[in-house]
């Protein structure tokens, strides 16, 4: 009496499960109610295997199950099997399992998915089952649902599982009982708990009231815990890491599933027992409830904008306990009853606070026992003043979870069902779909009108970005969660397996391929000047030469795998690598030898770096930005952010940055003002991608498959961030930080429009007057009277004059044209520089007078010596060029370089 279906293919199955197995896969026969028999089934979940505890208290419980219920028909385990999906762990699970004397149906849970086996491939080939299944035994209809999120850690049911779902429970008698097993609790009563473990599990309802479900059997709590929610029962069962486990069994002539909620102990011999902890009865048939309520305002789908009126109608005999509302995801309010209208609960809501977009209101009715009863109605916020409108929405196959990628004419972007979407911009027209037989967790990259993307079994495609045509494919690793990066001609990418690769853009051929790391490697490398970086969950971060693949230094960081530098993409800037960890640390490591130049502790790990407005920008789980100064770490910027994230990192348009939430929203902050410019539901579902930008345009995708479009407006250009830059044309250069402190000392300054100019060539004066200022000469004696004719009614005649009295104003020689002036608006050469600055700190010579000069181009000139003085104490470096090096001494000094020197010999 056995029927067993999996959705999706079924993969290798290992040799010592097959016996356990096969029994599954017996002709598929329907069942009804009458049918049902007695038997018994156990229930384990968050074995954790992996952790020490877990891996002491989990053979406990097999141990416990096995002995004391020799006899029964199944056994389920639903999920965190594996503590980070490690092979290790996959092993432990193995050997504690093998000679269990039943079947064992498995599902995955966010700990597979999270870290080590995001694809789903390590625990498919290893358990020989897919996530998602079904089976029949006793006239009972037993489902198996994935709730996992690859790289997630709350749960989400998929569009694909949920279609599947529909066609398996139409192949059952609609009063057969039916039983589902999920990791994340489904219809949990967070109202009532407080926590939301998933964003989509309503969708259930459909089903669940058309069919006799009797129960939902849960992990992930790590306790035993029931509810009971439109007359559904719900339970939690207790983590075998914790000692815990249920035993069901099936009584027909009580017409009842008794469920016990099994804890292990010790008894005072130091022995391992068992009872149970709690004990649930429930029935076989489940009678819809006879309490229920309606929704009276508003109505569905109704437009609403600064407020709703929320009414429900209870005609109840006894009312209930408590009636609250919830908008999408939100906390539950009270619903207050009207005094002279029995039955009628009702609340004006203030909406202005409540981003615009498609919502449900949620209403909730509790009874004096503890049962709820939940009724929803989908409604729209509407906001037509705000800087922001939706454009079109685009519906997927299956959820969106990559980033997409946009330009002129389309959006291209993947689903996890292995579609790849090429979608107009402006209108959200399919111009063209390819679809391949592995999800995408990885964004697509669009290079020279092609579209490169790779899926979650490790292929790797390219098409004509214009057309959807193939152009290349080519297999490469196990699974990939993240990537590719492009650069050049090349492709580079990481594996789960640990591996990086590079690829030739033009023929997809494999140029080298390299296994360096312990674990799996889910976020997109970074691309250098010449090394490759990429973070692993076994503690490293990695450079590789990218013309080899060879290893050129590795960093440790992180105490554990959960802490690693691995949940986040690295990112390289001018010479540098920063690099976050979950246990909220922002490294910044020399990119040519990985050595630490700071680090910070800043709320951030999964969210990736990017470069804004010249400054390094994070955001954290919590929502709030922050910008990092590059060079120290310094926090320049901060702001909160309106919502949550996981994983989401900030984008740039214009003078806005874009954040999208994991409830849903996507939002705007305006960097100047520091304020929230705009805020927007795009979805129920959950984001994980972060938005992609095309000028006023912003694009965004949501597990629930949603591809939606806004127009919006993108703000003024930023000003330098507070403290970054003292003027605002130094803030993205070179010399920002010398600049920034000469500033400070009053050593430079700007001109009226504020700005420094600092690749402009420094005049003769202006060289005179930040000489002047570093050696607190500012003034002249009194009465002194100057030799240059042209500088007395000059800005910078008093300095010029300070320096002359000291004997530290070199002038021009005697001529035609120079005899007796300084020529202050003239660019000082570098030549002149070397002998202004010689002379300001009393050089006369070279210290060692056969000091070897390495310029070749400085024989000859006046300034030969100052230039030879200057060298000597390694205040001045030249040119190489060709193995040669050269002063330049005809060159223009810029106004950057000369704070440089000024930073080198006076601070």
């Amino acid at each position: 009496m056995k029927k067993t279906t999996n959705r999706g293919k079924k993969p290798l199955l290992i040799l010592f499960f097959c016996a356990a197995l096969l029994t599954l896969f017996l002709p598929p026969q329907h069942v009804r109610a009458a049918e049902v028999t007695p038997f018994q089934f156990l229930i384990v979940t968050d074995s954790h295997l992996g952790d020490s505890g877990a891996n002491r208290n989990t053979p406990r419980v097999l141990s416990d199950m096995t002995a004391k219920y020799p006899g029964a028909a199944f056994a389920v385990h639903m999920g965190d099997i594996a503590e980070t999906g490690d092979l290790a762990e996959y092993q432990i699970y193995q050997s504690l399992t093998s000679n269990l004397p039943y079947p064992l149906y498995l599902t995955m849970g966010n700990h597979e998915s999270r870290w080590n086996d995001p694809t789903h491939q390590r625990f498919s080939s290893i358990t020989g089952q897919s996530p998602t299944q079904s089976w029949d035994y006793g006239g009972i209809h037993f489902v198996m649902l994935d709730s996992s999120i690859p790289k997630g850690q709350n749960g989400h049911l998929n569009r694909q599982d949920l279609d599947w779902l529909t066609a398996d429970l139409a192949g059952i008698a609609p009063d057969a009982p039916v039983v589902i097993f999920t990791h994340h609790p489904l219809l949990y009563d967070e109202g009532r708990y407080n926590t939301v473990y998933l964003d989509n599990d309503q969708e259930l309802w459909p089903l669940l009231e058309s069919r006799n479900i009797i129960a939902l059997f849960s992990g992930h709590g790590h306790i035993h815990l029931y509810w009971e929610v439109n007359g559904v029962s719900g339970m939690m069962i207790k983590a075998a890491m914790e000692e815990g486990y249920a035993a069901v069994d099936v009584d027909p002539a009580r017409g009842i599933l008794n469920v016990q909620a099994m804890a292990l102990s010790q008894n005072e011999l130091g022995e391992t027992v068992s009872a149970p902890q709690t004990t649930w009865e429930i029935p076989l048939k489940r009678n819809p409830p006879s309490i229920s309520f309606q929704i009276l305002s508003p109505a569905a789908d109704t437009a609403v904008n600064q407020s709703v009126l929320v009414q429900a109608q209870f005609d109840w005999d006894i009312m209930p306990a408590k009636v609250e509302y919830r908008l999408g995801n939100t906390g539950w309010r009270a619903l207050p009853a009207l005094v002279n209208q029995r039955g009628l609960y009702e609340k004006t809501v203030d909406l202005s606070d409540t981003a615009p977009g498609a919502r449900t209101l949620w209403i909730r009715a509790m009874t004096s026992d503890e049962r709820s009863f939940v009724r929803s109605v989908p409604f729209i916020v509407s906001r037509p003043e705000l800087p922001v409108q939706k454009l079109w929405e685009f519906q997927a196959n299956g959820p969106i979870q990559a980033n997409p990628a946009v330009n002129e004419d389309c959006v291209y972007v993947g689903d996890r069902a292995g579609f790849l979407y090429a979608v107009a911009r402006n209108s959200g027209d399919i111009l063209w779909t390819a679809q391949t037989d592995g999800g995408f967790l990885a964004s697509p990259v669009l290079k020279d009108q092609v579209v490169y993307a790779v899926n979650t079994l490790g292929n790797v495609f390219a098409w004509n970005a214009l057309t959807g045509q193939p152009l290349w494919q080519q297999a490469c690793q196990e699974s990939v969660a993240a990537g590719p990066a492009a650069d050049g001609d090349r492709l580079y990418m990481a594996g789960t397996d640990g591996s990086v690769l590079a690829l030739d853009i033009f023929t997809g051929q494999i140029l080298w391929k390299q296994t360096l790391a312990a674990k799996a490697v889910i976020s997109a490398p970074a691309v250098g000047d010449s090394l490759l970086y990429f973070g692993s969950w076994d503690n490293y971060l990695y450079a590789v030469n990218k013309d080899t693949g060879d290893l050129v230094w590795k960093q440790p960081f992180g105490s554990q795998v959960y802490y690693a530098p691995a949940a986040a993409s690295p990112l390289f800037y001018r010479g540098r690598v920063y690099i976050s960890t979950p246990g909220n640390l922002v490294i910044c490591l020399d990119a040519a030898n990985g050595a630490e130049l700071w680090s910070v502790k800043a709320s951030s790990g999964l969210s990736s770096p990017i470069v804004y407005n010249y400054a390094i920008v994070y955001s954290t789980l919590d929502g709030t930005l922050y910008a990092l100064d590059p060079d120290t770490g310094a926090n320049l910027w901060q702001v909160d952010h309106p919502q949550s994230n996981f994983g989401s990192s900030p984008v740039a348009q214009e003078g806005s940055l874009l954040l999208s939430g994991l409830t849903g929203n996507l939002a705007s902050v305006h960097v100047n003002s520091r304020a929230v410019s705009w805020n927007v539901h795009v979805d129920d579902a959950y984001i994980f991608s972060d938005p992609a930008v095309w000028q006023n345009q912003v694009y965004i995708g949501t597990l629930s498959g949603k591809l939606a479009a806004y127009a919006a407006d993108p703000g003024e250009a930023p000003a330098p961030f507070p403290g970054f830059a003292f003027f605002p044309d130094t803030a993205g250069h070179w010399a920002r930080a010398a600049l920034n402190e000469l500033s400070q000392k009053n050593w430079i300054r700007g001109f009226e429009d504020g700005t420094y100019r600092p690749d402009d060539p420094v005049t003769r004066g202006q060289l005179a007057a930040m000489i002047a200022r570093a050696l607190g000469t500012e003034t002249p004696p009194e009465g002194f009277v100057s030799q240059f004719t042209d500088v007395e009614s000059h800005w910078a005649a008093a300095a010029v004059m300070a320096l002359e009295a000291d004997g530290k104003a070199p002038g021009y020689a005697a001529g035609a044209e120079t005899a007796g002036v300084f020529l202050p608006d003239q660019p000082a050469t570098r030549a002149e520089a070397a002998l202004f600055l010689a002379l300001a700190i009393s050089l006369s010579e070279v210290t060692d007078p056969f000091f070897p000069s390495k310029f070749t181009d400085i024989g000859g000139i006046p300034a030969a010596w100052a230039v030879k003085a200057l060298e000597s104490r390694d205040f001045i470096g030249g040119f190489l060029e060709n193995g040669i090096s050269y002063y330049k001494p005809d060159n223009n000094l810029t106004r950057a370089e000369i704070g440089v020197l000024l930073m080198r010999i006076f601070h």
